[in-house]
């Protein structure tokens, strides 16, 4: 059996105010070299600063109003003797894949009480993506989101074309 789970870490004290306000960037740049997931993020909001180093896509909503979400659920460590068709093989257990298809269902619902019926849908099933470090089975889900509902906020406009909120 594969687990991941959350971790607590002691870190340490910053000695001055500099290091005090440059350390979330310097742990960012840290999970980025040690952890380069594809989903990595650092924001700083004000006083709030946040550094994430994420596999997982939580939410992608773009400019045509297509929400995506792509949960994961069922993890293979990457080694030298692992493959992806070899993942793929330990992921096709009842348990795995009960365990994404409940997440997806969760997901597929989610959106439809934001898009509406007949506007969700789901890519492929248990589809299975090599992230660098591990193997993680996914189901992606998608959703449109009816402009011509009431309470419907069109994205605010980002610099780039590539940017999505």
């Amino acid at each position: 059996m594969y687990l991941i789970c959350e971790a607590t870490i002691t870190l340490p004290s910053p000695k001055s105010w500099d290091d005090r306000m440059s350390f979330p960037w310097e742990l960012y740049k840290r999970l980025r070299k040690n952890n380069p997931a594809r989903f990595s993020a650092y924001a700083r909001l004000g006083n709030v600063k946040i550094a994430s180093s994420s596999p997982e896509c939580f939410l992608n909503w773009d400019r045509e109003s297509i929400l995506e979400m792509k949960p994961m659920k069922g993890t293979v460590p990457e080694s030298p003797e692992m493959t992806l068709k070899k993942a793929k093989e330990i992921l096709r257990t009842t348990k795995e894949m009960a365990e994404n298809l409940m997440i997806a269902d969760m997901v597929r619902h989610d959106l439809y009480g934001v898009c509406g019926p007949g506007q969700v849908h789901v890519e492929k099933l248990l589809k299975v993506e090599d992230h660098a470090k591990f193997y993680q089975m996914i189901t992606p889900v998608k959703g449109k989101i009816d402009q011509k509902q009431s309470g419907f906020a069109p994205l605010p406009q980002l610099p780039s074309s590539h940017m999505s909120g």
